[in-house]
């Protein structure tokens, strides 16, 4: 069976970096705020809701797959 590779783009509330589940997982991503009629694009994209941590971790250790945090 041919092996299939694939990329996700996520987008939800961001990755708790410091989460203990997540220390084996290099994570990738940006933040994007809208700021009046202008996008602002960011390097943090620390979860304060938690929602985007377990999505994250839930698909990484179902799947192997990259995932892209947006």
């Amino acid at each position: 069976m041919e092996k299939i590779t694939t990329d996700i783009v996520l987008i939800d509330s961001g990755v708790e970096m410091g989460h203990p589940a997540l220390k084996n997982y290099k994570v990738d991503g940006i933040s994007i705020a809208k700021c009046g009629n202008k996008y602002i694009l960011d390097s943090d994209i620390n979860d304060t809701y938690g929602h985007g941590t377990a999505i994250y971790y839930m698909l990484k250790k179902t799947i192997q797959i990259s995932i892209f945090m947006l």
